[in-house]
C-alpha cells in the first residue's frame, strides 16, 4: 500500500514565539524530520507526517506560547477526502484535559479547512482536498 505523506507548514504570525508541546498520533508518525521545537514570531516551521500500515495519516500536534495551547489536526488517506480541525484553548488544556476521542470525531466530521478564534488569537488550517501527498498550511495570528 502506498504511503500517505502530509507536508505541513506551520506559521506563527503572533507577537511571541510558539513552542512544540506534543503530538497525538491516531495513525502514522512524523517522518525523518522532527516537529519544529520553536517557531519564532513571523516565522514558519515544516515537517512531514507519513501513514502507518493502514494507509492513513491522522494526527494532531500542539503548540503553546504559555498563554494559549494551539492544536492542529489532519486526516489523509487513499480514496478519502482530506480533512483538518484546529482549536485554541488555555495553556495546558490539551495535555491535561483534552478528550482525544472528541477531537478525532471533530476531525473526521470536518472538511479541508478549519478556523478557530480565542481571545487575542485566530488559527486557520487548510489541506489539499484530495490525494495522498497533500499540503497542509497552518497559521496562528494575533487579532485585536
Amino acid at each position: 500500500m502506498a504511503k500517505t505523506k502530509v507536508r505541513c507548514t506551520v506559521t506563527n504570525s503572533t507577537r511571541d514565539a510558539t513552542y512544540f508541546v506534543f503530538p497525538y498520533d491516531w495513525h502514522g508518525q512524523v517522518d525523518d524530520d522532527e516537529y519544529p521545537e520553536t517557531i519564532p514570531s513571523g516565522d514558519s516551521g515544516q515537517f512531514r507526517h507519513v501513514s502507518d500500515g493502514t494507509g492513513k495519516s491522522e494526527s494532531a500536534v500542539v503548540y503553546t506560547n504559555g498563554a494559549y495551547d494551539w492544536m492542529l489536526s489532519w486526516f489523509s488517506a487513499r480514496l478519502h477526502e482530506n480533512k483538518v480541525y484546529t482549536e485554541i484553548r488555555e495553556a495546558g488544556y490539551f495535555e491535561n484535559s483534552a478528550d482525544w476521542c472528541y477531537y478525532k470525531a471533530k476531525l473526521e466530521g470536518g472538511i479541508n479547512k478549519s478556523e478557530n478564534i480565542w481571545p487575542g488569537y485566530k488559527a486557520t488550517v487548510a489541506i489539499t482536498p484530495a490525494g495522498t501527498s497533500p499540503v497542509l498550511s497552518a497559521t496562528i495570528e494575533s487579532v485585536p
